[in-house]
């Protein structure tokens, strides 16, 4: 797989799998609201993780430059797929979506960043 397509892929599956944790949870959100946005925060850091680490080391990446490219590249992946999904299906307002879900997405070249970084001081362990 080339690190064009593995950057698309592994950006869907941050966006994915917290969209399909919400999804079967929702019901938790009309219960207990502040119960459903941590596990939304904690899925979408752990989705993040996740990628990162497989995609970090497959292609050998560990430089600062790569975790922000990756970052926003991920970042732009998740806003524009979510962000259609709620502002065109669900018919939410654009603000709507960037204040209750998008900015949430902002952790994504955080943990990028930062997993690169710590690759490159640690000589590039996996």
């Amino acid at each position: 797989m080339n690190k064009n397509l593995a950057v698309i892929l592994h950006g869907l599956g941050i966006w994915l799998i917290p969209f399909v944790l919400g999804f079967l949870l929702f019901p938790v959100k009309q219960s207990i609201p502040e119960l459903f946005d941590a596990v939304m925060a904690v899925s979408v850091c752990a989705s993040a993780v996740l990628f990162s680490l497989l995609y970090l080391k497959r292609f050998n990446t560990e430089s600062f430059g790569a975790g922000v490219s990756l970052g926003i590249n991920w970042l732009i992946i998740c806003l524009v797929v979510d962000a259609g999904l709620f502002v065109l299906v669900f018919q939410w307002g654009f603000w709507q979506y960037l204040a209750d879900i998008g900015v949430s997405y902002l952790v994504v070249p955080i943990i990028t960043i930062g997993m690169a970084y710590a690759m490159r001081i640690n000589g590039g362990e996996r």
